[in-house]
Formats: C-alpha cells, sequence, structure tokens
C-alpha cells in the first residue's frame, strides 16, 4: 500500500522504524565520548590504543555503507534493515561485556559496520515510504533523531554515572537494548 494511502496508525510505525536507527547511531557514536576517559583508565590504554577506540565505530561504518547499502538493493531495504538493527543489539551488547581493548575495539568496529549501513538503507527507505509533496520533511524529522539519540545519551550517562568508573558497561547495554524497543515497535 502506498504511503499516501497507509492509515496514520501505519505512518508514524513507518516512521519511527526508519528512524530508530537515525536515533541509536546518535546515541552509540556520542556515547563513545562519555564513556572513553573511564576506559582508558580501566583498560590502560596506550595513546594509539585510546585513538582507535574513538575511532573504531567510524571505521567500521565505511565498508558497513558499501556492504549494507549493496545488500538492500539486492535483498531489499525491508529485510536487510532488520539484519543492520540487530548488529547495534550484538555489538553494543558485546561492547558492554568488552574485558579488554580488543575485544571493545572489535565490538565497537563491528557496531560502526551496522552504523554505517544504517545511512543507505534508513534514508532511502524513508524517501521510498513518504508521500512525495512531504518527503522533506519526513526525511528531516527522520535525520533529526539522530540528535535525540545524542542527547539521550548524554541523559543516560548522566544517570550512571553515579554507578563508578564500570557505568560505560551499562550505557553500551541501554544502547543494545534500545535495538528491541525501536525494532518491534
Amino acid at each position: 500500500m502506498p504511503f499516501e494511502e497507509s492509515s496514520f496508525s501505519e505512518r508514524v510505525k513507518t516512521f519511527l522504524v526508519t528512524s530508530a536507527g537515525f536515533l541509536l547511531d546518535g546515541y552509540d557514536l556520542s556515547v563513545i565520548s562519555f564513556a572513553s576517559t573511564f576506559i582508558y583508565k580501566e583498560f590502560s590504554l596506550s595513546a594509539t590504543e585510546y585513538g582507535l577506540l574513538l575511532s573504531a565505530s567510524l571505521m567500521g561504518m565505511i565498508p558497513g555503507s558499501i556492504i549494507f547499502g549493496y545488500l538492500s538493493d539486492k535483498l531489499g531495504r525491508k529485510k536487510v534493515l532488520g539484519l543492520d538493527l540487530f548488529f547495534f543489539l550484538v555489538f553494543g551488547a558485546l561492547a558492554s561485556f568488552s574485558n579488554n581493548f580488543i575485544e571493545l575495539f572489535a565490538s565497537r568496529l563491528l557496531l560502526g559496520v551496522g552504523i554505517g549501513g544504517d545511512y543507505p538503507i534508513s534514508s532511502t527507505f524513508m524517501s521510498e515510504l513518504s508521500p512525495s509533496n512531504s518527503r522533506g520533511k519526513y526525511l528531516t524529522a527522520s535525520v533529526s533523531m539522530y540528535w535525540i539519540g545524542t542527547a539521550i545519551s548524554g541523559l543516560v550517562t548522566l544517570l550512571f554515572l553515579s554507578q563508578g568508573p564500570y557505568f560505560w558497561r551499562y550505557v553500551f547495554l541501554i544502547g543494545a537494548l534500545f535495538f528491541v524497543t525501536s525494532h518491534f515497535v
């Protein structure tokens, strides 16, 4: 059914599902900046390791956008969107349980693959499903979810900071759990 002919609740659900990736992107790309100082101390990172940790997700975004963009054209955006968001759950959770730099770097790198995959999938999917006369509004609102995710990461960090130096494990896990609520709206 074309977006213009769908019910209001179907439009809201479509918007929320396609925008969830942007919210998760904002959350996960921002939360590392809040947690990095504590991780640096806990794992006694060198300057090189610290830099790699901070850029791991950004590095993963490059192959993620290429791989998921290609797969979404071949298999369909709806199928690949679920796989993409699954990366947020698995590798966000693994990041929270990391015991050393290698585990944390690998999980953040693979989380970045999911983040990179989200950009070509969510924006194209939203564009395809938006009414042509208001496509710009829907896309702007969808991409704006990134900044809401960034704000949420700050608030979640503030709430869990009192849990001590391991608070970062909780905020990473919360990011992974956002997948559950966003994917099953």
